[in-house]
């Protein structure tokens, strides 16, 4: 009883032992490290797919068990306790170095941060006829049936391109706004009628009434028409550019995680 219990106590030290010493490097808690065994581990096994029946695996097991038995001596305890043991410390430093430059580099664990693209439409109104001005930037297009117009809410935006922020949690990925050259496509999408959509230019689109500066120019010199000034008058075109979500620091989703419980 008392070998039996020295026994389960020499078991419980090595099962201890060992559990810290896989366990750890095995559980995630560092994701870079165990991703990296588990990658080694993958490509092992595939190597041995193909070559497991080349090895000589009787051969490699009485090596080893011979080896084991012979470091057990004490003239070859004593030896290796002599040896120097300064370029295998050395060799494992530059493998422990490769292995986290590594890990640094290659292994991403974060996904890439998701991308989208916002629009902001640039509104003009129209003073004279083929004047405009007093133009601003916009989330809506301001058009007709738009429900801020027919409450007669005047439009609501920023008065230039820098002053207008991309969405909360959200940053700039593109440096420059893209001006949207398929206005009849935009229209179309959001069933916008009663407009005069410019098919080249500057791809304004014209609430009905009003005029572009070619078309005052040309009923000038035909029959000189004047605007009917019984409502304001609008155009407007669509700009476009990309954001990206921004990527949250470990404090910060630290932060937010506390933040919740």
């Amino acid at each position: 009883m008392r070998d039996l219990q020295n026994s389960m106590e020499d078991f419980t030290i090595a099962h201890d032992g060992i559990v810290q010493l896989i366990g750890t490097r095995t559980n995630f808690s560092d994701e870079r490290l165990s991703t990296l065994i588990y990658q080694s581990l993958f490509v092992f096994a595939l190597l041995l797919l193909v070559a497991a029946n080349l090895i000589p695996w009787r051969f490699l097991a009485l090596v080893s068990g011979w080896t084991l038995v012979g470091s057990s001596h004490p003239k070859i305890r004593q030896l290796i306790a002599n040896l120097d043991k300064k370029p295998l410390k050395d060799a494992y430093l530059v493998v422990k170095a490769r292995l986290v430059r590594w890990m640094d580099e290659d292994i991403a664990l974060d996904e890439s941060p998701q991308k989208r693209e916002v629009e902001i439409f640039e509104l003009e109104q129209q003073l004279t006829k083929g004047i405009w001005g007093s133009h601003l930037y916009s989330v809506a297009p301001y058009d007709l049936q738009s429900a801020a117009r027919i409450a007669g809410n005047i439009p609501k935006g920023a008065a230039r391109f820098e002053d207008v922020q991309p969405p909360k949690g959200w940053q700039w990925n593109a440096k420059l706004w893209r001006l949207d050259l398929q206005s009849q496509q935009w229209v179309e999408e959001r069933m916008i009628t009663s407009v005069d959509v410019e098919a080249d230019g500057g791809r304004w689109v014209y609430d009905i009434g009003a005029q572009s500066p070619a078309q005052a120019a040309l009923n000038a010199i035909v029959d000189g028409s004047i605007l009917q000034n019984h409502d304001v008058l609008w155009r407007r075109r669509r700009w476009t550019r990309t954001v990206r979500r921004k990527v949250m620091s470990e404090l910060e989703q630290k932060s937010r995680s506390d933040s919740k419980t």
